[in-house]
C-alpha cells in the first residue's frame, strides 16, 4: 500500500524548516509511509539546501522535481526495529 504525506515549508525559515522536516521524517518512520513529499518552493534555494542536507546526511533517497523533493523509504513495511532516523541522536544532531 502506497501511503504518503506532504509538508509546506513556504513561509518558514531555516530553522523553522528545519524541525518541521525532521519531525515529518519521524512521523513517516512511524507511521510506516511509503513517500514523504517536501515542498519547498524556489525562492533563494535556502530551505532547498538544508532539506537535502538532511536527507544526504541519513543517506534517504530522494528525487527533485520542481519546487519539491520527494523522500523515499523502501524499508519502511520490512523491518519494525528499523529506527534509522527517529532516534533522539538524530534529532540532537539537527537541533
Amino acid at each position: 500500500m502506497i501511503m504518503t504525506k506532504t509538508i509546506d515549508l513556504h513561509k518558514l525559515n531555516v530553522e523553522q524548516a528545519t524541525s518541521k522536516v525532521i519531525l515529518a521524517l519521524s512521523e513517516a518512520q512511524e507511521k510506516k509511509l511509503t513517500s514523504l513529499e517536501i515542498i519547498t518552493g524556489y525562492g533563494s534555494g535556502a530551505l532547498r539546501a538544508r532539506t537535502l542536507e538532511l536527507l544526504e546526511s541519513e543517506n534517504l533517497t530522494y528525487i527533485e522535481e520542481g519546487p519539491m523533493v520527494i523522500v523515499y523509504f523502501f524499508n519502511n513495511n520490512e523491518d519494525e526495529n528499523d529506527d534509522n532516523f527517529s532516534d533522539i541522536e538524530y534529532q540532537k544532531k539537527f537541533q
